[in-house]
């Protein structure tokens, strides 16, 4: 390899670095099924190399997306859970809000500089005489916690993304 190729393989692979205009390389998302006992509970487009662990807690299920900078995505859904999920001291409120599906509310973690947020869907309507699935009286919340700022926007685009099956 010549030493102009190599220059030209150099700049080629800073520009790439660069490409996001953050100094990263951008990520991409990949879809996550949220399956438990047979039943699709939603699916969401997550970033790659998360380590997945569910739980039955007997009135729902809760799944934990974790990946090895410690933050994670958090997915709840069932009855007889604190709503919402992240309380106290330690989690800062920056802004509340109000969408036609879901409140949203993001904040910061006191005790680091790194970033977390919580959506907790609505109950869907149901027709006048039409009995509701009992997966569709607890409405899914879900969030991220203990992320970078530099991640923000990738993880916001993950929870953006998140679809419901209400067919469970």
């Amino acid at each position: 390899m010549s030493n102009m190729q190599k220059t030209l393989l150099t700049l080629f692979l800073l520009g790439s670095t660069f490409a996001s205009g953050q100094g990263q390389v951008r990520k991409t998302l990949i879809s996550y099924s949220w399956t438990y006992g047979g039943a699709v509970h939603g699916t969401i487009q997550v970033p790659p190399g998360y380590i997945a662990e569910t739980k039955n807690y007997k009135e729902g299920i809760i799944t934990y997306l974790r990946y090895s900078d410690s933050s994670y995505i958090v997915l709840q859904h069932g009855g007889m859970y604190r709503v919402p999920m992240f309380q106290g001291s330690d989690y800062l409120i920056s802004r509340t809000d109000e969408r036609f599906d879901r409140i949203v509310r993001m904040g910061s973690l006191k005790t680091s500089k790194k970033v977390w947020r919580e959506d907790n869907l609505k109950k869907l309507p149901s027709p006048r005489g039409n009995l509701q699935p009992l997966s569709d009286l607890f409405p899914p919340n879900i969030a991220y916690d203990n992320v970078a700022n530099d991640s923000t926007e990738l993880f916001n685009e993950a929870l953006n993304s998140f679809v419901w099956n209400t067919k469970s």
